[in-house]
């Protein structure tokens, strides 16, 4: 029986559902004539886990600045934002993916709280997983 090995770099990012690289393959012939049909797709388990990180908040006038400690190995991150006015928060809502452990957001002048959450960026940006979640600071006075 045949043996392939895949370095991890070279395995698609893991699916944050499953928490798991979702793989499968496909046989061909040398001289690629043949193929066979795709594999079921196997879940390999990602053994991860993402420690929390210290951050800071900061604002002056309508911009606030989030800074969190960088992660090893983790090259983008995934914010979501929450803002609120008085004591009555918004849904959070994904605010983009970033290559830095550093965002600046505008901040609506209609709202006077604020809300964060950092995760380590995964395949789907539709919702939040707790498991890749890094920093968080809620309510902050703006």
């Amino acid at each position: 029986m045949a043996k392939i090995i895949i370095k991890k770099e070279n395995l698609p990012s893991i699916n944050p559902t499953t928490e798991s690289y979702s793989v499968r393959y496909r046989l061909t012939t040398e001289d690629r004539n043949r193929f066979s049909y795709w594999s079921p797709i196997f879940d390999i388990p990602a053994n991860i886990s993402y420690t929390t990180v210290s951050g800071s908040v900061t604002h002056v006038g309508d911009l606030v600045t989030v800074i969190w400690e960088n992660v090893p190995n983790v090259s983008t991150y995934d914010i979501w934002v929450a803002w609120a006015t008085g004591t009555t928060p918004t849904n959070f809502i994904y605010y983009g993916t970033f290559p830095q452990n550093m965002v600046n957001i505008f901040n609506p002048s209609t709202y006077n709280r604020f809300s964060v959450k950092v995760y380590v960026s995964n395949q789907d940006t539709t919702q939040q997983y707790s498991n890749f979640l890094i920093y968080e600071n809620s309510n902050i006075h703006i």
